[in-house]
């Protein structure tokens, strides 16, 4: 089955590339360097692994997104994969007899990252790390990275689902490393689909802005560019976010946002934790807002204050539930 692919990034110069192998000082193969210059990383499908001569599970998995070259510099550059690295080094550093600084993360799955090895020894192996599900460091039967491509097939996750490019702005790990944001790569990945932070998610249905609105410098970040705030009220889950919207930015908490209202977001009903953080945020409205319009009502005819009540029960059952177990 020929494989589609959907980049997040454009393809690839040589210049570039040749310039990212002398700077880690390795050499990548001819067939990942293909695969750069056509493609430059992002979503591919078919993207499961189901190697039938293998039982291990490491090799029954699928791709969530592969690396780009600018994502091996900047992962080089800031030491993005140095905690990976020292759990190999302190749990496996003799399992293989391989320069383990010789590895290259060329692409992310569920829990795990798969890394082509650039030494002498295995040169273009592929290898795969999951420390999540306690399966380790692990050597595959692929002997190249063409022959991990050659291996994807159609598994359980829809093929309309991969098909968002530039979806990676949305993850924080791609520009995030050593303890903070690096905003040279967050615009680099942003000016990947021509710097609009009104970039909606295909699947969560918002925009980059309200996607990061309780990430205060990457909030203002996105100001200074000229993004515009409609909506956000709708995604505020923390008070301080919150307090900016409406007493800095003059956001109206009464207005709805696409037929959506604010107050309505912060009474609803979710898990325990979500639910004690909406609390927060009405109270403080409560405390702070005496312009609320509480008389809102739902498509249930509920008001704000009954859906507040609602959620008021809500906890104190599910707290009541728990001290009883605890007894």
């Amino acid at each position: 089955m020929p494989l589609e692919f959907f980049p997040d990034e454009p393809p690839a110069s040589p210049e570039f590339i040749s310039r990212v192998e002398q700077e880690l000082q390795l050499h990548f193969p001819s067939d990942y360097r293909q695969f750069l210059l056509e493609h430059n990383g992002g979503v591919v499908w078919p993207n499961h692994l189901n190697n039938e001569r293998s039982d291990d599970e490491w090799e029954h998995t699928w791709i969530e997104r592969f690396s780009s070259v600018q994502d091996i510099l900047f992962a080089y550059r800031y030491d993005a994969y140095n905690w990976l690295n020292e759990l190999i080094k302190e749990d496996e550093a003799d399992k293989y007899a391989i320069d383990l600084n010789k590895l290259l993360v060329i692409a992310r799955c569920v829990r795990g990252d798969f890394m082509l090895y650039l030494g002498e020894e295995d040169y273009n192996w592929v290898y795969f790390a999951n420390y999540g599900d306690g399966q380790g460091f692990n050597r595959t039967s692929y002997a190249s990275f063409d022959s991990l491509l050659r291996c994807l097939k159609p598994g359980e996750v829809e093929h309309g689902f991969l098909t968002n490019s530039g979806d990676k702005i949305f993850e924080l790990q791609w520009f995030w490393a050593d303890g903070q944001i690096h905003f040279d790569r967050f615009e680099e990945l942003l000016q990947a689909y021509g710097g609009n932070p009104d970039k909606i998610h295909p699947v969560w249905k918002r925009n980059v802005v309200q996607h990061y609105i309780d990430h205060p410098e990457i909030l203002h970040f996105l100001i200074q560019k000229g993004a515009k705030l409609d909506g956000c009220l709708l995604y505020v889950r923390e008070i301080t976010t919150l307090k900016y919207l409406l007493e800095v930015a003059r956001q109206d908490i009464n207005t709805p946002h696409q037929g959506k209202y604010p107050l309505h977001e912060f009474t609803e009903v979710s898990s325990y934790y979500e639910s004690c953080r909406n609390r927060d945020l009405m109270q403080y409205l409560f405390k702070n807002h005496p312009k609320l319009d509480l008389s809102i009502t739902d498509h249930e005819g509920r008001s704000v204050i009954d859906r507040y009540q609602q959620l008021e029960h809500f906890i104190q059952n599910w707290e009541q539930k728990r001290g009883n177990l605890f007894k």
